[in-house]
Protein backbone atom coordinates (compact mmCIF):
# COMPACT_ATOMS: atom_id res chain seq x y z
CA UNK A 1 0.00 0.00 0.00
CA UNK A 2 1.09 3.78 -1.03
CA UNK A 3 2.76 5.09 2.14
CA UNK A 4 0.90 7.94 1.91
CA UNK A 5 -2.55 6.28 1.83
CA UNK A 6 -1.84 4.10 5.00
CA UNK A 7 -0.76 7.12 7.05
CA UNK A 8 -3.91 9.14 5.74
CA UNK A 9 -5.97 5.99 7.10
CA UNK A 10 -4.52 5.76 10.12
CA UNK A 11 -5.04 9.63 10.68
CA UNK A 12 -8.76 8.73 9.56
CA UNK A 13 -9.36 5.91 11.80
CA UNK A 14 -7.65 7.73 14.79
CA UNK A 15 -10.25 11.31 14.52
CA UNK A 16 -13.33 8.25 14.04
CA UNK A 17 -13.76 7.85 17.33
CA UNK A 18 -12.63 11.15 18.61
CA UNK A 19 -15.61 12.54 16.70
CA UNK A 20 -17.83 9.82 17.83
CA UNK A 21 -17.28 10.88 21.59
CA UNK A 22 -17.50 14.67 20.51
CA UNK A 23 -20.87 13.83 19.48
CA UNK A 24 -21.59 11.98 22.18
CA UNK A 25 -20.41 14.21 25.06
CA UNK A 26 -22.81 17.06 22.97
CA UNK A 27 -25.84 14.96 23.62
CA UNK A 28 -24.84 14.06 27.19
CA UNK A 29 -24.33 17.80 27.90
CA UNK A 30 -28.00 19.28 26.53
CA UNK A 31 -29.59 16.07 28.05
CA UNK A 32 -28.31 16.95 30.80
CA UNK A 33 -28.61 20.60 30.91
CA UNK A 34 -32.67 20.25 30.05
CA UNK A 35 -33.08 17.76 33.10
CA UNK A 36 -32.58 20.98 35.11
CA UNK A 37 -34.25 24.27 36.00
CA UNK A 38 -33.15 26.95 33.10
CA UNK A 39 -33.02 30.74 33.63
CA UNK A 40 -32.97 32.95 30.72
CA UNK A 41 -29.55 34.70 29.47
CA UNK A 42 -30.13 38.68 30.31
CA UNK A 43 -28.65 41.09 28.25
CA UNK A 44 -26.53 41.70 31.63
CA UNK A 45 -25.75 38.27 31.34
CA UNK A 46 -24.41 38.37 27.72
CA UNK A 47 -22.37 41.46 27.86
CA UNK A 48 -20.20 39.73 30.59
CA UNK A 49 -20.04 36.41 28.19
CA UNK A 50 -18.36 38.75 25.70
CA UNK A 51 -16.19 40.24 28.07
CA UNK A 52 -14.99 37.18 29.49
CA UNK A 53 -13.99 36.41 25.66
CA UNK A 54 -12.35 39.55 24.65
CA UNK A 55 -10.65 39.75 28.08
CA UNK A 56 -9.35 36.59 27.45
CA UNK A 57 -8.19 37.14 24.11
CA UNK A 58 -6.52 40.86 25.16
CA UNK A 59 -4.26 38.76 28.38
CA UNK A 60 -3.44 35.94 25.89
CA UNK A 61 -2.53 38.77 23.06
CA UNK A 62 -4.60 37.28 20.36
CA UNK A 63 -6.65 40.01 19.32
CA UNK A 64 -3.83 40.16 16.08
CA UNK A 65 -5.43 37.25 14.38
CA UNK A 66 -9.39 38.63 14.76
CA UNK A 67 -8.88 40.91 11.11
CA UNK A 68 -9.29 38.46 8.73
CA UNK A 69 -12.64 36.61 10.05
CA UNK A 70 -14.18 39.44 11.84
CA UNK A 71 -17.81 40.48 10.80
CA UNK A 72 -17.16 43.87 9.84
CA UNK A 73 -14.26 46.11 10.32
CA UNK A 74 -15.03 49.17 12.29
CA UNK A 75 -11.58 51.79 11.22
CA UNK A 76 -8.63 50.32 11.19
CA UNK A 77 -8.23 48.83 15.26
CA UNK A 78 -11.35 47.45 15.25
CA UNK A 79 -13.46 44.92 14.30
CA UNK A 80 -17.00 43.22 15.08
CA UNK A 81 -17.39 39.37 15.77
CA UNK A 82 -20.27 37.34 17.36
CA UNK A 83 -20.63 34.31 19.35
CA UNK A 84 -23.71 32.18 19.51
CA UNK A 85 -25.34 31.63 23.47
CA UNK A 86 -26.85 28.71 24.79
CA UNK A 87 -30.53 31.39 25.59
CA UNK A 88 -30.70 29.09 29.07
CA UNK A 89 -28.26 28.98 31.53
CA UNK A 90 -28.73 25.85 33.93
CA UNK A 91 -29.11 26.48 37.31
CA UNK A 92 -30.24 24.27 40.64
CA UNK A 93 -28.22 21.29 41.34
CA UNK A 94 -24.62 21.10 40.16
CA UNK A 95 -24.94 24.62 38.84
CA UNK A 96 -21.87 26.89 38.93
CA UNK A 97 -22.74 30.36 40.88
CA UNK A 98 -25.67 31.83 39.01
CA UNK A 99 -25.75 29.23 36.36
CA UNK A 100 -23.94 27.78 33.70
CA UNK A 101 -24.05 27.12 29.97
CA UNK A 102 -22.73 26.76 26.14
CA UNK A 103 -21.63 29.11 23.71
CA UNK A 104 -19.89 28.52 20.01
CA UNK A 105 -17.43 31.37 18.84
CA UNK A 106 -14.26 31.47 16.40
CA UNK A 107 -11.15 31.77 18.60
CA UNK A 108 -8.72 32.46 16.56
CA UNK A 109 -5.50 31.19 15.94
CA UNK A 110 -7.28 27.31 17.67
CA UNK A 111 -10.41 27.46 15.37
CA UNK A 112 -14.47 27.70 16.17
CA UNK A 113 -15.33 26.24 19.46
CA UNK A 114 -18.05 24.95 21.96
CA UNK A 115 -16.98 26.30 24.68
CA UNK A 116 -18.60 25.93 28.43
CA UNK A 117 -19.08 28.97 30.45
CA UNK A 118 -20.30 29.74 34.16
CA UNK A 119 -21.34 32.62 36.38
CA UNK A 120 -18.47 33.32 39.26
CA UNK A 121 -19.63 35.25 42.27
CA UNK A 122 -19.62 38.80 41.86
CA UNK A 123 -21.22 38.50 38.24
CA UNK A 124 -17.72 37.47 36.14
CA UNK A 125 -17.58 34.54 33.59
CA UNK A 126 -15.35 32.21 33.53
CA UNK A 127 -14.88 30.21 29.97
CA UNK A 128 -13.96 26.84 30.68
CA UNK A 129 -11.77 24.40 28.58
CA UNK A 130 -7.80 24.81 27.73
CA UNK A 131 -6.49 26.62 25.19
CA UNK A 132 -3.08 24.78 25.32
CA UNK A 133 -4.79 21.87 24.40
CA UNK A 134 -6.02 23.07 21.18
CA UNK A 135 -9.74 22.32 22.81
CA UNK A 136 -9.59 18.49 21.96
CA UNK A 137 -12.74 16.11 21.45
CA UNK A 138 -12.04 14.71 24.64
CA UNK A 139 -12.92 17.25 26.71
CA UNK A 140 -16.16 18.79 27.78
CA UNK A 141 -14.92 22.22 25.41
CA UNK A 142 -13.52 21.16 22.05
CA UNK A 143 -13.56 22.61 18.65
CA UNK A 144 -17.33 22.79 16.52
CA UNK A 145 -15.02 20.65 14.00
CA UNK A 146 -15.86 17.43 15.88
CA UNK A 147 -19.33 18.20 16.04
CA UNK A 148 -22.16 16.83 13.46
CA UNK A 149 -23.05 19.47 10.98
CA UNK A 150 -26.53 19.55 11.62
CA UNK A 151 -26.32 20.02 14.84
CA UNK A 152 -24.02 23.02 14.53
CA UNK A 153 -26.32 24.94 12.65
CA UNK A 154 -29.63 23.98 14.71
CA UNK A 155 -27.70 25.60 17.58
CA UNK A 156 -26.81 28.45 15.48
CA UNK A 157 -30.27 28.91 14.31
CA UNK A 158 -31.46 28.44 17.83
CA UNK A 159 -28.73 30.01 19.95
CA UNK A 160 -28.78 34.10 20.84
CA UNK A 161 -25.91 35.62 18.30
CA UNK A 162 -24.16 38.44 19.94
CA UNK A 163 -22.15 40.84 18.37
CA UNK A 164 -19.03 42.20 20.43
CA UNK A 165 -16.01 44.22 19.47
CA UNK A 166 -12.48 43.88 19.13
CA UNK A 167 -9.88 46.37 19.72
CA UNK A 168 -6.96 45.27 17.26
CA UNK A 169 -4.72 47.05 18.77
CA UNK A 170 -5.84 48.14 22.42
CA UNK A 171 -4.72 50.42 24.76
CA UNK A 172 -2.76 50.07 27.92
CA UNK A 173 -5.44 50.83 30.05
CA UNK A 174 -8.00 48.36 28.84
CA UNK A 175 -4.88 45.48 28.72
CA UNK A 176 -4.23 46.35 32.32
CA UNK A 177 -8.05 45.92 32.61
CA UNK A 178 -8.41 42.40 31.30
CA UNK A 179 -5.45 41.22 32.97
CA UNK A 180 -6.58 42.13 36.43
CA UNK A 181 -10.27 40.84 35.65
CA UNK A 182 -8.59 37.74 34.48
CA UNK A 183 -6.39 37.41 37.51
CA UNK A 184 -9.94 37.60 39.31
CA UNK A 185 -11.71 34.88 37.91
CA UNK A 186 -8.15 32.34 37.39
CA UNK A 187 -6.95 33.23 41.49
CA UNK A 188 -4.49 31.50 42.62
CA UNK A 189 -4.39 29.21 39.30
CA UNK A 190 -3.04 32.34 37.65
CA UNK A 191 0.29 32.46 35.56
CA UNK A 192 2.78 34.83 34.05
CA UNK A 193 2.66 34.21 30.41
CA UNK A 194 3.78 35.63 27.32
CA UNK A 195 0.91 37.42 25.89
CA UNK A 196 1.97 36.51 21.99
CA UNK A 197 -1.28 33.95 21.65
CA UNK A 198 1.20 30.56 21.87
CA UNK A 199 -0.72 29.07 24.91
CA UNK A 200 2.31 27.88 26.41
CA UNK A 201 2.07 24.86 28.97
CA UNK A 202 0.57 26.98 32.77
Amino acid sequence: MDKDLSLRTGRTLWLLPMFILAVSLTQLVLCATSSRTDERVTPIDAQAVTLAIQDEMYDEGCQGYVADLADEHQGENTSRMHVYIQPALRTGTGAVGKGEGWLIYKFRPLGEVFRLFWFKPGGLVMLGGHPEWNFPPTEPSYLTIYMDDDELCKFKREWLKVSFTIDLKPSQQRLREAIARQKIRWGSNYRPHKRDCSFGWR
